[in-house]
């Protein structure tokens, strides 16, 4: 969302790609071996999403990087969201799901202990900006009866900060960023499974930053290409 327009799209082409009076505006993606990249322009502001799996660590490794091409500063605050399953299907599992947040890393921390399947492992979502508001209730950021075309929560100014047990789940976090004229700025976002907490915490230590994310999107890229 660009906070002085008020304007939010998503850098992908859904669930909310950016629209020019109600028309969708073009975006560039590229499937290629080990990793997909979506770009897009549009008010002077280039984005580049690109996706990658390193093969030592399961964890999706998100990279989005935003250029001002403006001449005036842009604050854009950016805000990850996904569905939380940990289950066979999300109806039947959403009810069991515990949510929490890891103080030392920021991260929306979830299990299932009711499945065995998934008791033993935690699922983390992670954002590389410091974290300006957050919920894991989906009602929260969706609204009651919305959709992920226009989520209630890109409207508010503060996510509510709920987690916990009982509620239908997700995991979104928020950050802000502020560009110069001409600046390029890079946010990393993860989302993976870990078998406690400290081994969520010890991949985002390795994934994490801005430049290991470009490096293990690199071994990705060159392990498909071996």
């Amino acid at each position: 969302r660009d906070d002085a327009t008020g304007r939010s799209f998503a850098p992908t082409p859904s669930p909310q790609p950016a629209r020019d009076r109600d028309e969708p505006v073009p975006y560039h993606v590229v499937h290629a071996p080990g990793r997909t990249t979506f770009s897009h322009s549009r008010h002077d502001l280039t984005t580049e999403l690109s996706m990658a799996v390193p093969a030592a660590d399961p964890v999706k490794v998100t990279r989005l990087r935003m250029t001002n091409d403006g001449t005036a500063e842009r604050t854009i605050t950016v805000t990850s969201y996904v569905e939380l399953v940990l289950g066979a299907e999300r109806e039947h599992a959403r009810h069991q799901l515990h949510t929490r947040r890891d103080e030392r890393t920021g991260a929306l921390l979830a299990q299932n202990l009711f499945m065995e399947e998934f008791a033993s492992r935690v699922a983390f979502s992670w954002i590389s900006e410091p974290v300006t508001s957050f919920t894991a209730s989906r009602l929260h950021f969706v609204g009651r009866n919305g959709d992920l075309s226009d989520p209630a929560g890109l409207a508010r100014e503060t996510l509510d900060g709920t987690t916990g047990a009982g509620d239908d789940p997700c995991a979104a976090l928020r950050c802000s960023v502020t560009l110069a004229p001409g600046e390029t700025r890079e946010v990393v976002i993860l989302l993976g499974a870990a078998a406690n907490d400290d081994e969520a915490r010890a991949i985002i230590d390795r994934c994490g930053r801005p430049e290991l994310a470009r490096a293990v999107t690199q071994q990705a890229v060159d392990a498909w290409n071996a």
